[in-house]
């Protein structure tokens, strides 16, 4: 398969977590019911924001896709992370991955596929 065709079944998706702890046991939890292939956490990241009519600026840990999962498996990545998250209103932002090596790809896909 080529590598346009079947990159376009992946994305990266974004969330931010209060703390790393959150983002390491959400990417976990994510792994265990293959939903995700990999998550990168990134501590030290500095959110400035409005929040019911306030600026507010908070440190946060960013899970980034670098969160590498396919189109299909959104709506239960999400579902997971609106029920365990911590925020009221989780940002969960996902873009479509352009392109990647087939092998890369190929690993993905597996990482993805439900257990025989």
């Amino acid at each position: 398969m080529a590598t346009a065709n079947i990159s376009k079944r992946f994305c990266i998706v974004y969330i931010t977590c209060p703390k790393i702890e959150v983002a390491e046991s959400l990417a976990k939890m994510l792994l265990e019911k293959r939903t995700i292939a990999c998550a990168n956490v990134l501590p030290n990241v500095t959110s400035i924001y409005r929040w019911n009519g306030e600026i507010k600026q908070d440190p946060e840990v960013l899970m980034l896709k670098m969160i590498k999962t396919r189109q299909d498996k959104l709506c239960a990545l999400k579902s997971i992370v609106e029920k365990e998250h911590p925020y009221d209103v989780p940002e969960i932002v996902s873009v479509p991955m352009q392109d990647g090596s087939d092998n890369y790809l190929q690993w993905l896909d597996s990482c993805l596929d439900d257990e025989k």
